[in-house]
């Protein structure tokens, strides 16, 4: 279950409730700005990428000129 981002249990309240744990999160994302600020972490997603790419090619960078030099 872990290898796919799921918890070991799952709860279950026969379909009538919404499980605490749901309620939990939903409060918390509120809590963090709603839905505008999961939009907005979604938009940002392509700029962070592509951050990390520039970060990791000069890394690489550096370890190949430490290596051979």
């Amino acid at each position: 279950m872990a290898s796919v981002n799921l918890p070991a249990a799952i709860e279950d309240s026969g379909g009538r409730q919404i499980p605490p744990s749901v309620i939990e999160k939903a409060n918390e994302i509120k809590r963090q700005g709603g839905i505008n600020s999961l939009d907005k972490m979604i938009n940002d997603l392509p700029e962070s990428l592509t951050r990390n790419k520039e970060i990791l090619d000069e890394v690489r960078f550096l370890f190949f000129i430490k290596k051979f030099y």
